[in-house]
């Protein structure tokens, strides 16, 4: 058992790399449009036919994907351009540095971290496997 103290806390965050903040922007501009869409369907039904009985979902989200509307095309399109156009500097900062190094450092690792009681301290401990 071997004590590992990190001198900052366990719930900072690192910075992500340049493709998985692109991902995952893509992933929430994405479950926008499709919300906008299901919006615009919904509007467009109800003002152009009142009278229609639509089938109640119980405030229960669909899993199905939308249709495109029209008059949204334009606005999507320019969303999804903006992730193209960002463009990303370069931060070097000490701390996120030892942070990036002590999650490698973890990652290698054969070894599981447990933690300690209300402090940072934590505990490198071998992974036994046993046979039965």
């Amino acid at each position: 058992m071997e004590k590992k103290n990190f001198k900052y806390s366990n719930k900072n965050i690192p910075l992500p790399s340049e493709r998985s903040y692109k991902l995952r922007l893509m992933e929430k501009i994405e479950l926008l449009i499709k919300n906008m869409r299901w919006k615009a369907i919904y509007f467009n039904e109800n003002v152009e036919k009142e009278d229609k009985n639509i089938e109640p979902r119980y405030g229960l989200k669909s899993f199905n994907c939308p249709q495109q509307v029209k008059e949204l095309l334009h606005f999507e399109n320019d969303l999804i351009s903006l992730v193209k156009k960002i463009k990303f500097r370069k931060v070097h900062s000490q701390f996120q540095q030892q942070l990036k190094a002590d999650i490698q450092s973890i990652r290698s690792s054969t070894k599981t971290l447990t933690p300690a009681d209300k402090t940072t301290n934590m505990y490198r401990l071998e992974i036994n496997e046993y046979e039965e």
